[in-house]
């Protein structure tokens, strides 16, 4: 039976009634907050926790919630304290956005008093979050922690790590909440910042956030907050390859949100994405539908929009593309009509593909139009490259191949801006650490000369009264001199040895250890730049990504890493062989004839493809797709930087792919004479193919 296959109940998008007039007359006894602060909560305690019940209710509801508030504020007969306003504007500012409201929530935020600096920039965050801005949300987040009060602002620090500083963490956290700090509000500060570090692929710090969030909701003891810190933090450690701690917590969560439908509910899309980071797509599905239907009960619309979305995309990987197109467009709506951008990409995406995959491409092309005026008011490089992926598989899957090769350009170029990225965040990790611990010995070394000079100074008192003993003080003292000053060339030494790793590893690829694109580049920096001369070789593994579903990503990184050892010992000592991108490699031969490169195209076809690659998987038998030519090209002879060079063997490449892969393309001859010439071949390299303008010479695996 399919998953999908269950009816999926609509409900219609409810307008403020019955449900809001009955919440709104139980608040003042904390119905609204169905599991209060224990341990003999504050006042102030209780109405933050009341007044945030009902601003994150907006989420499903905005309109409701902020009748809601307006109704609390009548029903208040107790004095209306400066924190007591800066609490309700900053709530009702949380439910306008939530409704789309965004210059009302911003006037909202201006009306807070300076004391409340750190929750007017926090509204202002998640504005920019909510509108799809994540870079500047991010910042807005890092600013509002740090304009907190000194007394709060001890609640937002991350790095806890013996059980005394985590018993002292938590006395100070409950310090934190008698003394009227906002935690909720440090608590969506800290999910912001960790949104953006998972943004970068800065797995490692978004942990730490998750378990500061974690810390933070358990302090306020509120049960929802701890079920969706739990389900966050779940994730968290499952991208830092923390699989059992991550089902352990999973677990901890749905005992937390048990009795809350809408928290259940979140926590079923967190075990559903889980699910799906392990292949294990029926118990993706499953999870998904559970929290359909928890969703739904608990009128959490805008939830379950989200949950449609999460579902057609797990329809879509199973084969099921006109289910999830009806997921889709029965989602969109709701998404629209809140203006949640980010959500609305997503579902777009989603649309898009299924359109693709059911033929209906000119509707699909309608809908890229819109995703694209999407991606231009928020541009997020993952997220453009993982739809890119997905977009340009399904246009191969029904054989329109022209648009599947300009996706796949584009997510290629967009892939090696990501990777930069990330590798500059890695080298300022690197640099960071260095510098500190560069830092900690130039501490001891001074900790060292105070030591040494005190001694010096008691030294000279006694030379008054012991003058015999003189001299062996003197020679103590150069002793601990001449051991400092080779301590210090030590660590001057150490210093400069790691500089120079830190410069050799931003040339090398982590994974392969070949050189990478900033090694490629030097050395195009030493031709001539409107000229390049000599061979390229590009090679890519054939359905690598089916090795990646099929046994996962550790068995597609040791498959990687053996075709990256054999390329390097089939290729000639003088050639450079570069990891380009992903399961593709570059070969640069500056000094190599037509004749050599043919044979040695041919070479590097057979050796990749035996033996078989040996995996935890079992032995893999893989095949690789070459394109390759030698420049200036024949006949035509006409210059070409290297830039263009690495376009022709890579159309040379997808010549090869389209041909059934296993194969190796060389382009041998041309007849473009001028730039003119060139730039229409490139334009339609398969017609240049079939008119003669192009000749292609062609060696299979089989031959």
């Amino acid at each position: 039976m399919r998953p999908a296959a269950r009816p999926h109940r609509h409900r219609p998008w409810l307008p403020l009634g019955a449900h809001a007039r009955l919440a709104a007359s139980c608040l003042l006894v904390g119905a609204l907050a169905p599991w209060p602060l224990k341990a003999d909560p504050s006042p102030g305690a209780v109405v933050m926790a009341q007044l945030h019940r009902i601003a994150q209710d907006a989420y499903d509801r905005p309109e409701e919630s902020l009748q809601s508030l307006e109704q609390w504020r009548a029903a208040w007969t107790l004095p209306w304290t400066p924190a007591l306003q800066a609490a309700y504007d900053f709530n009702r500012a949380q439910a306008l956005l939530f409704g789309s409201r965004y210059d009302e929530a911003l006037a909202q935020a201006e009306t807070l008093r300076p004391s409340a600096e750190a929750h007017r920039l926090l509204v202002h965050a998640l504005v920019s979050d909510r509108q799809g801005r994540q870079a500047q949300a991010e910042q807005l987040a890092q600013q509002a922690l740090e304009a907190l009060p000194p007394a709060c602002a001890v609640a937002a620090e991350t790095h806890i790590d013996t059980r005394s500083e985590r018993r002292a963490d938590s006395e100070l956290l409950r310090r934190s909440v008698a003394e009227g700090c906002d935690l909720r509000a440090i608590w969506l500060a800290l999910r912001l910042i960790a949104r953006g570090h998972d943004g970068r692929g800065a797995y490692a710090l978004s942990l730490g956030l998750a378990q500061r969030s974690l810390r933070l909701a358990r302090a306020l003891q509120d049960r929802p907050m701890i079920a969706l810190s739990l389900g966050t933090l779940t994730l968290a450690q499952d991208r830092n390859d923390q699989l059992e701690a991550a089902r352990h917590n999973l677990g901890l969560a749905l005992q937390e949100a048990q009795g809350d439908e809408g928290a259940l509910a979140r926590v079923k899309v967190f075990e559903s994405i889980l699910a799906a980071n392990h292949e294990d797509r029926s118990g993706q599905l499953r999870g998904l539908n559970e929290a359909l239907d928890l969703a739904l009960k608990a009128r959490a619309w805008h939830l379950a929009a989200l949950i449609r979305t999460n579902l057609a995309d797990g329809l879509m990987k199973s084969g099921h593309p006109a289910e999830a197109l009806a997921l889709a467009r029965e989602a969109l709506p709701v998404l629209t009509q809140l203006q949640d951008l980010r959500l609305e990409r997503r579902t777009r995406n989603n649309l898009a593909v299924a359109l693709i995959l059911t033929r209906q491409f000119e509707a699909a092309r309608q809908e890229l139009q819109r995703l694209e005026q999407l991606r231009s008011r928020a541009h997020t490089p993952q997220h453009t490259g993982d739809e890119l992926r997905e977009l340009g598989e399904a246009w191969a899957e029904v054989g329109q191949w022209q648009e599947a090769l300009r996706t796949f350009h584009e997510e290629r170029a967009l892939d090696a801006q990501t990777q930069d990225g990330r590798r500059e965040e890695q080298r300022k990790a690197l640099r960071l650490k260095y510098d500190s611990e560069h830092s900690q010995a130039s501490l001891q070394l001074l900790q060292r000369d105070r030591e040494l000079t005190d001694r010096q100074l008691g030294n000279s008192r006694l030379a008054e009264r012991l003058g015999m003993a003189l001299a062996l003080l003197l020679s103590l003292t150069l002793a601990l001199l001449v051991l400092l000053l080779a301590k210090v060339r030590s660590a001057r030494r150490q210093l400069e040895a790691r500089q120079t790793q830190l410069r050799t590893q931003s040339e090398r690829d982590p994974l392969t250890q070949l050189a990478n694109r900033r090694s490629f580049l030097g050395l195009m920096a030493q031709q001539a730049p409107e000229q390049f001369q000599g061979g390229l070789l590009m090679v890519d593994i054939d359905q690598f990504k089916a090795i990646n579903d099929q046994h996962g990503h550790a068995v597609g990184d040791s498959v990687i890493c053996d075709i990256a050892r054999r390329l390097s010992q089939v290729v000639r000592e003088q050639d450079l062989v570069v990891r380009w991108g992903g399961e593709e490699f570059l070969v640069c031969m500056p000094d190599i004839s037509p004749a050599q490169l043919s044979l040695l195209a041919q070479r590097v076809l057979r050796s990749l493809a035996e033996p078989a690659v040996a995996s935890a998987a079992g032995p893999l038998q893989v095949r690789v797709s070459i394109g390759c030519a030698h420049f200036p090209l024949a006949t035509a002879q006409q210059p070409m930087p290297w830039e263009k060079a690495v376009s022709w063997v890579d159309m040379a490449l997808y010549a090869a792919k389209q041909r059934g892969r296993a194969r190796a393309v060389s382009i041998q001859h041309t007849t473009a004479d001028s730039p003119e010439a060139q730039q229409s071949i490139e334009a339609d390299f398969e017609a240049a193919c079939l008119d003669g303008r192009v000749q292609l010479q062609e060696w299979r695996l089989s031959d």
